[in-house]
């Protein structure tokens, strides 16, 4: 959970700032071409096509792109404190982090669905 709101929350911090999700990515990568950076950030965000599951986010890419925010310079404690918080109250929605992981939740199973799934 924490992943999934720290990787949409710095996103969406990013986004902001640069303006693009080409121009982030390619700060944070600045080794990759415009197009590979952009897709690794696709990827992390939740947007792989290939496995179905987000990319997971290395620490170090963590402190590189908190690095890169307005007024989080040195401040990658002070990020994932605020991150914790928002999920800590509810700020950030769980539902969020599903969709972001999972796709589309599942639709609520009945209880005959349940039982029936458990005879196989």
């Amino acid at each position: 959970m924490f992943e999934r709101c720290f990787v949409a929350v710095a996103c969406e911090k990013g986004v902001r700032q640069y303006g693009s999700v080409m121009a982030f990515a390619k700060a944070i990568w600045p080794a990759k071409d415009e197009k590979s950076a952009a897709q690794t950030l696709y990827s992390i965000q939740g947007k792989s096509n290939k496995t179905g599951k987000p990319q997971r986010l290395k620490l170090d890419e963590a402190v590189r792109i908190v690095e890169l925010l307005d007024g989080y310079q040195n401040k990658f404690p002070s990020f994932c404190f605020e991150v914790s918080e928002l999920l800590r109250t509810g700020a950030f929605e769980t539902e969020q982090i599903f969709h972001t992981q999972y796709g589309t939740p599942p639709a609520q199973k009945t209880k005959s669905q349940i039982i029936e799934s458990t005879r196989h």
